[in-house]
């Protein structure tokens, strides 16, 4: 895991580094829902927020991408007690995500872009606070490959961009079918 955690961050700096020549770099905050069930056959939707930082490689119309994004994802409160208001009590669970990117720039313009893009990508669950349900760090797969898509706007240095994820594996390790999904809307500066 080490190995590969300083390759990831090997691969950020470079990306990083050469991305200022010949692409940028883009700092996002935006909403994100997940899909994932803790019981068999019963998918919920779990609310959070993602905060995320990535690095772009370009020529003119293509790019390749590298990013790190910290996703606070939210325990659903339907699950819980239809009573608990979503933000008074901590139940997170903490994801760091590692996705790379292959994207295609249709219109590019010295004031703006238009950007659609695809990669795989790796979610490993970091940590899992206390909670009412209870769940723990061990329910949940250490790593999970994902593949995903999405498209974005760059005005200037402002970006908009829309992600849809999608795991290969079980997200919780005792549950059959329990694949995430998570869309998210991520509103970022670009430099």
């Amino acid at each position: 895991m080490k190995k590969i955690s300083f390759l990831c961050l090997l691969l950020t700096i470079c990306t990083f580094v050469f991305g200022q020549k010949f692409g940028g770099a883009q700092l996002s905050y935006g909403f994100a829902t997940t899909s994932f069930g803790f019981e068999k056959n019963l998918k919920e939707k779990h609310f959070g927020s993602v905060i995320s930082v990535e690095g772009r490689l370009a020529s003119k119309s293509y790019y390749l991408s590298l990013g790190l994004t910290y996703h606070k994802l939210r325990i659903s409160p339907d699950i819980i007690d239809k009573n608990l208001k979503p933000f008074e009590n901590k139940e997170d669970i903490h994801v760091v995500k590692i996705p790379v990117s292959i994207g295609y720039m249709p219109f590019n313009r010295n004031w703006g872009r238009f950007r659609i893009y695809t990669g795989i990508g790796l979610n490993i669950v970091t940590n899992v606070d206390e909670n009412s349900i209870p769940v723990t760090l061990s329910q949940f797969e250490n790593s999970t490959m994902f593949y995903h898509f999405g498209a974005g706007f760059d005005i200037k240095f402002i970006s908009l961009d829309y992600v849809f994820e999608n795991s290969f594996g079980n997200f919780i390790n005792t549950v059959e079918n329990s694949r995430s999904q998570t869309q998210m809307v991520k509103l970022g500066v670009f430099f």
